[in-house]
């Protein structure tokens, strides 16, 4: 696990849910303006995560603050990648 993530029951859903609501605060004050969208590249951002509430939370936040994820992963729950429209 990378070191910057703290293990959780939860796995990183939670951290990264911070994360993705952190950096459209700094964008939003950096740039003046809303409803500007945002492009996060994370390796393994869900960690152990794959409960359906923790992932609609984590999906719903990036949606609301206009977060396209593109996510490295070697997860293989249908839970996780049905929620992708493109997956390689």
């Amino acid at each position: 696990m990378d070191s910057h993530f703290v293990d959780t029951p939860w796995g990183n859903g939670v951290y990264f849910t911070m994360l993705m609501i952190m950096i459209s605060h700094i964008r939003q004050q950096t740039e003046g303006r809303r409803n500007i969208w945002k492009v996060i590249v994370a390796n393994k951002p869900f960690g152990k995560a794959s409960s359906p509430h923790i992932l609609e939370t984590v999906f719903h936040v990036a949606r609301a603050n206009r977060i396209q994820l593109i996510c490295l992963t070697s997860h293989k729950q249908e839970g996780i990648l049905q929620r992708f429209l493109l997956k390689f």
